[in-house]
């Protein structure tokens, strides 16, 4: 895993893999098909978690796929080495690392060649 830290608070940032604006100004969040995870750190709250982190910590959510424990969630995917392989990025941003997003290099998404046809 490589981990980056930008002390900015961005109006607008995009997918390090992709290339996909994930928000901005004028544009809502969009997760980009590599995003593993945005977590918002002021407030514990996942904005977004991939089915990958569900299927590999579902003790972490309800039978209805709800995140029991945000910050414990957050924890144990960076102390159980979920990201900490090669393919794998953790962004931090904002003056007080306000939030981190985790990506994935491999791309495994199937839908992501369709998605980045239409940009």
């Amino acid at each position: 895993m490589q981990e980056l830290d930008l002390y900015l608070d961005p109006d607008e940032f995009f997918c390090p893999v992709t290339g996909l604006q994930i928000m901005g100004i004028e544009k809502d969040f969009s997760p980009s098909p590599a995003m593993l995870f945005f977590y918002l750190h002021e407030v514990q709250e996942f904005e977004y978690v991939h089915q990958s982190i569900k299927e590999s910590f579902p003790q972490h959510f309800s039978p209805r796929g709800e995140i029991q424990d945000s910050e414990e969630l957050y924890n144990t995917i960076l102390e159980e080495n979920y990201m900490h392989v090669n393919e794998r990025i953790l962004i931090n941003f904002g003056q007080l690392s306000m939030a981190s997003m985790g990506f994935d290099f491999n791309l495994q998404d199937q839908g992501l060649n369709d998605k980045l046809r239409t940009v």
